[in-house]
């Protein structure tokens, strides 16, 4: 209603498809964004918590830090636990590495709802300058 009541009636298609493209492109930016913030508080979490595990040997942390800096990932719980079996890495050593996992997996995902919880307080603030009521128009009548 702000948009299309600030322009004219022969402006109001370029006022719409610009509020569309801005849309998409919010959509676009943020879930870039949280997606980033996701991944990385992931991969920071699990290998904080498998050096800090004293079930998971210093080899295996070793190969998951060189793994995850080559580039991470959002797997499943059941792909780590494939991949850990398919290395042969003993079973008490994947049962603490995909319980790490987990726990990882978890934290991420409350920090990307953290983060997106903040974004959309900001949102709210950015917004309280917008007016409460219609904006009135003209009318314009067509024969």
């Amino acid at each position: 209603n702000v948009i299309q009541s600030a322009v004219g009636p022969e402006d109001r298609g370029e006022a719409g498809g610009l509020q569309y493209t801005a849309q998409q492109l919010g959509s676009a930016v943020g879930t870039a964004l949280i997606g980033a913030v996701v991944i990385s508080s992931l991969a920071g979490v699990f290998v904080d918590n498998i050096e800090s595990d004293p079930r998971v040997d210093e080899e295996l942390t070793t190969a998951v830090g060189v793994e995850l800096n080559e580039g991470a990932t959002f797997a499943t719980a059941d792909a780590v636990e494939q991949g850990l079996n398919d290395a042969g890495v003993d079973p008490q050593t994947i049962s603490a590495a995909i319980e790490n996992y987990e726990d990882a997996q978890l934290s991420s995902l409350k920090a990307g709802l953290l983060i997106a919880a903040m974004i959309a307080l900001c949102a709210l603030w950015f917004t309280s300058g917008l007016p409460r009521t219609r904006i009135d128009t003209k009318r314009v009548e067509v024969p």
